[in-house]
């Protein structure tokens, strides 16, 4: 508690509950079993922000998969939340001489969010570090997938303790 910033001096009257905010649940959602990939290992990222942080992330994203892809080929990138339909063009355009799937889904509503999420793979995350307060890194956790992202001064139990691997860039924010 001690890391989390906007809960200062109220300790006493926090806790944490691990859940992913506002999704159903994914055993109402679709199971993985029997949902087609195409054979492809699937890489979600739920939101992209808008603004200047879009190129970063759009940057980090394309970095991630890339490198992914090289290890592993058959990927299928699926891209969902807010603004996701405004990096499509973008995103398109770099993975255009690869390998790489690319679905673009948008905002969609919560059971299709679990069911996007529930047929993936890995979950991406790269809009800053992660930490308790990133409602879409923590409904892919509730969906039972890894989750690759930034560490930050705020990241700590019980999101450290989902199953996360760290993802290191060299250029800042």
């Amino acid at each position: 508690m001690e890391k989390i910033s906007w809960i200062k001096n109220q300790f006493g009257k926090s806790c944490f509950i691990p859940v992913g905010a506002n999704l159903p649940t994914a055993s109402e959602a679709n199971s993985r079993k029997g949902i087609s990939t195409g054979g492809k290992l699937s890489v979600a990222v739920f939101s992209i922000t808008g603004g200047k942080s879009r190129r970063w992330e759009i940057d980090n994203i394309v970095e991630a998969i890339r490198f992914a892809a090289s290890r592993v080929g058959n990927l299928r990138l699926v891209v969902l939340g807010r603004y996701a339909q405004e990096a499509e063009s973008e995103l398109k355009q770099r993975f255009l001489d690869s390998a790489v799937e690319l679905h673009v889904m948008g905002v969609l509503p919560g059971a299709a969010v679990v069911r996007s999420l529930s047929v993936s793979d890995v979950l991406l995350f790269v809009r800053g570090p992660i930490s308790t307060r990133r409602s879409s890194a923590i409904a892919g956790i509730a969906c039972g997938l890894p989750v690759i992202a930034f560490e930050g001064p705020e990241t700590a139990a019980p999101i450290t303790e989902a199953g996360l691997a760290f993802f290191f860039t060299t250029e800042e924010r």
